[in-house]
């Protein structure tokens, strides 16, 4: 297996028996505040929930961590702490082959299914295209939805003076807009892609040990009522 890396930067120890198709580079990381960088980590482009699976039971195999690198827009030490050691950390790169993003205009409600790398703006372009949209979002369009899942992420929009929302509009976080999954989870014996419906997920989101990789999300999305209002989101009610 041949490795692409930076010869200026410092080698981290080859992980062994790399799962076979899935591109492995070291590279440099460094989040949106500059306060962590580092100069290589191991960093591969996962192509395929499947592929997101085999990389789980490899490293649960092989004593390594999998993180998920998005858009790096952060403050937090979520991905990688600066200074520890990242011998045995692999970041998955979710945004170069998981962005699918695809619209359910004909559902009660709409609907669009978003890969976890896809952008904010992918998604909202997508769902203009059919007329449709959310009330209240982040603002920066780089972002990626896992990622501003993970970070609780929600938007800067209030209801207007008098404004009856259209029920399951939701101004709070971008969390609450999320219908369904599909997340990479322990089975008992290994990890494996499980579907999370509707009813499962207030289970799931309270289960605190649960180290879940988010693969696709299903969002309700809602249509504006006239060309200069803001998109009204219908989102399914989990209660």
């Amino acid at each position: 297996m041949h490795f692409r890396s930076d010869r200026r930067a410092p080698r981290c120890p080859p992980p062994p028996q790399f799962p076979e198709g899935i591109a492995l580079f070291q590279q440099a990381y460094q989040n949106w505040s500059k306060e962590i960088m580092l100069d290589a980590v191991w960093t591969c482009t996962p192509t395929s929930p499947n592929d997101v699976v085999r990389l789980a039971n490899w490293a649960h195999a092989n004593g390594y961590t999998i993180r998920p690198r998005g858009a790096m827009h952060g403050w937090t030490p979520l991905t990688v702490v600066n200074g520890a050691s990242v011998d045995r950390v692999i970041l998955a790169d979710t945004m170069t082959h998981l962005g699918g993003v695809s619209v359910q205009p004909g559902g009660d409600p709409a609907t669009v299914t978003a890969g976890a790398g896809a952008t904010l703006d992918a998604i909202t372009t997508a769902l203009q295209e059919h007329g449709l949209g959310w009330a209240n979002l982040p603002a920066p369009g780089v972002l990626s939805i896992a990622g501003s899942l993970a970070v609780d992420a929600h938007g800067a929009a209030l209801p207007a003076e008098g404004e009856e929302p259209v029920p399951g509009n939701t101004f709070g976080s971008l969390s609450n807009l999320v219908t369904e999954m599909t997340a990479v989870v322990w089975t008992g014996s290994e990890y494996g892609a499980a579907h999370i419906p509707p009813l499962r997920l207030r289970h799931h989101r309270a289960a605190h040990q649960s180290r879940t990789h988010v693969h696709h999300l299903g969002h309700d999305a809602g249509r504006p009522e006239r060309a200069d209002a803001l998109p009204k989101l219908h989102r399914h009610r989990l209660a």
